[in-house]
């Protein structure tokens, strides 16, 4: 039987690797090999799929939606350091990817951060380990494993948290629907009043790329890179990594990067401006590169002789900021942010000198 007569009898679970010249086993039993494929369903993007979602769907609808499909947790540690929470994409077994769940929970996650005060002055951003990404987005490929199926069996493709519910998040309208909540997600994390930084020990791929856009620093292992890979997948980014890179890169380079999918280095990334620093090389880069994005906060959260600074002022300063990355130029704005922190205990302490009182203070007392 030539090559040829072997790609057009085997079912697309194991054309892959056997195109890939990988071992590939076959044991069978009593059946011909032709009724293989009349045995095998294969993992095929092209399948129809069930509607869970529509094109009415609120953001809370989509995100209830999203609650039940896939695995992984979005985990938060407020107190990771004096200041510092620490926000973990834990989905290890299939490369961090973003599934249902987790985009749910981060968004539940950006309710919280938004609306109850905190004395937090920064985020750390990272993939949960072993995981040899620090987020793969909806997975940028499946794995290999066996697979049984009556009196066969075969290595196939393992499918990942989007190929698990396929039947779901294939269609236009759930691209749309997941699209739409992650893009608003995104966009409010962008806009918290905290200084985030991405600790990228592990590459940040696809939606992972996107992620990482929306953090306002990036820590990136000496082996680590950001790729944005949709237009392989034969996508466009949907989570509004677009407008964060043409701000953070200008307008060519988004272009270039995004349309081609190649890979940013760490040393290119630093050239950029898309990278704000590389870790030391090191056994452990997952370690390092968490340490340095600790120490990077630290040079805001504590003044050169260790002690904290206003979690209150960072916050308004990250407010300012990202008030105005929006375009806008809002004296109205400022000043309400300016009148929380003007006369407030922390200011006339710093104003007046740690030794001296207020005079409302002195008759306070």
């Amino acid at each position: 039987m030539t090559e040829h007569n072997w790609h057009m009898m085997m079912p697309f679970t194991l054309l892959s690797p056997y195109k890939r010249n990988m071992p590939l086993l076959l044991l069978r039993s009593k059946i011909a090999l032709p009724h293989v494929r009349s045995l095998v369903k294969p993992y095929s993007t092209l399948q129809p799929t069930v509607e869970l979602f529509s094109p009415r769907d609120s953001l809370p609808e989509i995100r209830d939606k999203l609650r039940g499909l896939g695995q992984g947790t979005i985990d938060f540690v407020p107190d990771y350091q004096p200041g510092v929470g620490l926000i973990t994409l834990n989905n290890p077994t299939r490369h961090n990817a973003m599934s249902g769940v987790m985009m749910s929970q981060l968004a539940d996650l950006t309710d919280k951060l938004e609306n109850e005060p905190t004395d937090l002055a920064g985020l750390i951003v990272t993939g949960a380990m072993p995981a040899k990404a620090f987020c793969a987005g909806l997975g940028k490929k499946n794995g290999w494993g066996w697979k049984f199926s009556g009196s066969w069996v075969f290595l196939t493709c393992l499918p990942t948290d989007l190929s698990t519910a396929k039947e779901y998040l294939l269609s236009p309208v759930a691209g749309v629907a997941f699209g739409r909540l992650m893009h608003d997600t995104l966009s409010r994390f962008a806009r918290l009043p905290y200084i985030t930084v991405a600790s990228l020990a592990y590459p940040a791929l696809g939606g992972g790329a996107e992620i990482s856009t929306a953090c306002d620093f990036r820590v990136l292992a000496p082996s680590s890179r950001i790729q944005f890979l949709q237009s392989r997948m034969a996508i466009a980014p949907a989570w509004g990594a677009t407008h964060r890179l043409i701000r953070l890169i200008g307008r060519s380079k988004a272009l270039k990067y995004l349309a081609s999918s190649a890979p940013i280095s760490p040393e290119l990334g630093l050239h950029m401006g898309l990278v704000d620093h590389i870790s030391q090389d090191g056994p452990d880069p997952y370690s390092l590169c968490l340490e340095d994005s600790a120490n990077m906060l630290a040079s805001f959260v504590l003044d050169p002789k260790g002690n904290r600074v206003s979690s209150r002022a960072l916050q308004g300063i990250k407010k300012l900021v990202a008030h105005a990355d929006l375009g806008h130029d809002d004296i109205d704005y400022d000043m309400e942010v300016l009148s929380g922190l003007w006369g407030s205990e922390e200011n006339l302490k710093a104003v007046l000198g740690g030794g001296q009182k207020s005079k409302s203070s002195r008759k306070e007392s």
